[in-house]
């Protein structure tokens, strides 16, 4: 299955706010069976909310 991850689902797919996602979310997510996409925007907007709150979203430097 092809999932697009919106801006939200990412951040949190990688965060640990991900355990709060819904089981079935969290399997369709996990699923290395499924293909997992975002938007180039996602991953921009991503970038500017970790640089303005860099402690609250769990996304490691290296």
């Amino acid at each position: 299955m092809k999932i697009l991850l919106d801006t939200h689902m990412l951040i949190w797919s990688m965060s640990e706010k991900g355990r709060t996602l819904p089981q079935h979310i969290q399997n369709m997510i996990n699923d290395p069976g499924n293909e997992k996409y975002c938007s180039v925007v996602s991953i921009w907007e991503t970038a500017i909310k970790y640089g303005a709150h860099p402690e609250e979203i769990g996304i490691s430097e290296n």
